[in-house]
């Protein structure tokens, strides 16, 4: 079998015309092969040794790679299965091994950090008393269960396969897994500060004046092998790209960066992909699987180029973890039929957005697809909540309350039921707090609203509207007092997203106030929350559909307030106190549970949609407190920035 000129059968007993490997086991031979034929490095190493090309049987760089993969890794790494190469693998190893700066760009589900941490594995190992790898990532703690953590995890497994077969003794390298290096001399575990120059070692490069610091730590490291790779290269401020300018000094170095395609502007990952001649990018478009960059090669891997695609009705797919016929339907049908939906490009286009795709996170066409526009019929005893988003001024943002009731279904299950927005104003001469207080106050006791069940934003001077609420109340209530105040700053907390999607909103989320955004959506989705309809509630779904968002690293962000605002034109205040209504279904014991759609699509394949929603699980970058911020009578941002 062979996938674009590269043979993908189990090499044989062969030393390439040099005698100097006889003795040597064949994946040995094949490092060394690999070591001779790449790069600058190989090709002084061949004018030392008096080795010619055209005098003896050595293959190309990329062939040898391939054939270390396969003597080292066997089944570990795949590079074909069921008779269908791996072309995402293969494509990867292509590029490592001919490029000397290049980027990739691809979806979700396309193996690049696993496959470009396998290429790293084997180029250090051919050479690692001559070679420094860096793998730098957002920060330390990240880069566990990124770039380098897969690094390690293949460095292991290269390892163990090797003395399976050879002995114990063969070994190359040792894992300092408390410095987060992997080097090739001898421990010495006194010496704590030494600087091992022949090693893969991780770095940190974060937003910011210290990532900048470490940025400019990297300058005048030499060695006869140079590598550095950008793991979540998106996420890092552009001058991460100027680790080129002094490593390059060396005489063989390789740069590569690799993201999902952002949409946040002026990010390295962009940049380093830009055509050759910027006004191309009409002429490179997600059809695009690899052109030449200002300074080397950009790649594309696309879900709809998945070597699962090869066998649409294969009982297994030939790869684990790359998206499937199956999946990407499912992916549609999350997406509620709209291919011009964010995240279906970002999981299967994984190209860049351009300006039809859209980047609310709610859209008319969701909330339509959601069917959530009817009435449930109640079976048992019911109550009703409200979420209340103040004005704290008169004259300011509008006053808006949203009213949902809680209860059980006629299945059991236990249901949100929207009821509706209402907005308050105050008359010329009237307190602005007292005015308001009345009228809530009034709506609530004629739905009959625990206090306990009735809760407001208190994030900027919403205090003073708390407690003119609770004097108000407490006329007509012994509990006034026990109103729930409900702030958007802080970090999101430790909820399950989902019965599918099991991990924890601090997990999935960069602040609260997206949390509770994100919460409506998934209330949606799972039809906890209905009796929302396009027409009725049009100028509320208006609200809830221009609000922005963007990933941040493996989390999601919501647009700021402000930002909106100043965008919009207005506050989405209706909106918003839909968010604190759903916050309060949530705290009386709503739960978002997958029932009836679980019954009809793969549990696994909902379950991968609602990961790839907010990328896979991962650290947080925040450097915030866990905390979440009480109310202290004012605030820098309703936010919480």
């Amino acid at each position: 079998m062979t996938y674009n000129g590269l043979s993908l059968v189990q090499p044989q007993d062969t030393t390439y015309g040099l005698s100097f490997l006889e003795s040597s086991p064949q994946f040995v031979r094949e490092l060394v092969a690999y070591r001779l034929t790449r790069g600058e490095f190989g090709r002084r190493e061949r004018i030392k040794m008096g080795i010619k090309m055209n005098e003896c049987g050595l293959l190309s760089p990329a062939q040898h790679m391939i054939n270390a993969f396969q003597l080292i890794y066997g089944n570990d790494v795949l590079l074909q299965s069921q008779g269908i190469p791996n072309n995402y693998a293969l494509d990867i190893i292509d590029l490592f091994c001919n490029e000397n700066d290049w980027g990739i760009a691809g979806c979700a589900s396309s193996g690049k950090t696993f496959s470009v941490a396998a290429c790293i594995v084997v180029d250090w190992l051919c050479a690692p008393d001559y070679t420094s790898t860096y793998v730098a990532s957002t920060s330390l703690d990240a880069s566990e269960d990124r770039l380098w953590g897969k690094v390690c995890t293949l460095y292991r497994i290269a390892m163990r396969n090797i003395q399976a077969q050879h002995g114990k003794d063969a070994s190359i390298g040792h894992l300092v897994e408390y410095r987060r290096m992997i080097v090739f001399e001898s421990i010495d575990t006194r010496d704590t500060e030494r600087d091992y120059t022949n090693a893969i070692k991780a770095l940190a490069f974060p937003r910011g004046g210290e990532g900048k610091r470490s940025v400019e730590n990297t300058r005048g490291r030499k060695n006869a092998r140079m590598r550095l790779f950008l793991d979540e290269l998106a996420e890092m401020d552009l001058f991460a790209l100027d680790t080129r300018v002094n490593l390059g000094a060396n005489p063989d170095f390789i740069f590569g960066g690799m993201a999902n395609p952002s949409n946040t502007a002026n990010n390295p990952h962009t940049e380093l992909c830009q055509p050759d001649d910027p006004m191309e990018w009409d002429a490179v478009t997600r059809y695009t699987k690899k052109w030449k960059t200002r300074t080397g090669v950009a790649l594309h891997l696309s879900g709809e180029d998945s070597p699962n695609f090869k066998v649409p009705d294969a009982e297994i797919p030939p790869f684990d973890r790359f998206l499937t016929v199956e999946g990407e339907a499912a992916t549609l049908k999350r997406c509620y039929g709209n291919k011009n939906a964010l995240e279906y490009w970002r999981n299967v286009y994984g190209w860049w957005p351009d300006s039809s795709v859209e980047l609310t996170i709610f859209s008319k066409q969701f909330i339509q697809g959601c069917d959530i526009g009817w009435q449930p019929v109640w079976s048992g005893k019911t109550k009703v909540v409200c979420g209340f988003d103040p004005a704290f001024t008169a004259g300011g943002d509008r006053c808006a309350a949203s009213f949902c009731r809680l209860g059980p279904n006629d299945t059991g299950r236990s249901l949100g039921y929207y009821l509706g927005t209402r907005e308050y104003s105050s008359s010329v001469g009237e307190v602005f707090e007292e005015s308001i207080a009345m009228q809530i106050v009034k709506d609530c006791l004629e739905y009959g609203i625990h206090p306990r069940d009735f809760g407001l934003d208190i994030s900027g001077d919403g205090g003073k509207m708390m407690r003119a609420i609770i004097i108000e109340w407490s006329k007509f209530h012994p509990e006034a007092m026990f109103v729930f105040p409900i702030s958007s700053m802080g970090m999101p907390t430790d909820r399950k997203i989902s019965n599918l999607d099991r991990r924890t909103c601090k997990e999935a989320y960069d602040r609260l106030v997206t949390e509770y955004w994100f919460a409506v959506h998934t209330a949606m989705s799972t039809k906890s929350l209905v009796g929302i309809d396009l027409e009725s509630h049009a100028q509320m779904i208006n609200e809830l559909c221009s609000r922005l968002y963007q990933h941040k690293g493996r989390k999601v962000s919501v647009e700021k307030k402000v930002d909106m605002k100043a965008r919009i034109k207005k506050s989405p205040d209706l909106a918003d106190s839909l968010t604190y209504a759903v916050e309060m279904l949530r705290r009386a014991g709503l739960e978002f549970t997958f029932a009836e759609e679980s019954e009809s699509l793969d549990i696994q394949e909902i379950r991968d949609w609602e990961r790839h929603l907010i990328f896979e699980k991962g650290k947080s970058d925040d450097p915030a407190s866990d905390e979440d911020m009480s109310y202290a009578g004012t605030a820098f941002d309703e936010d919480g920035f």
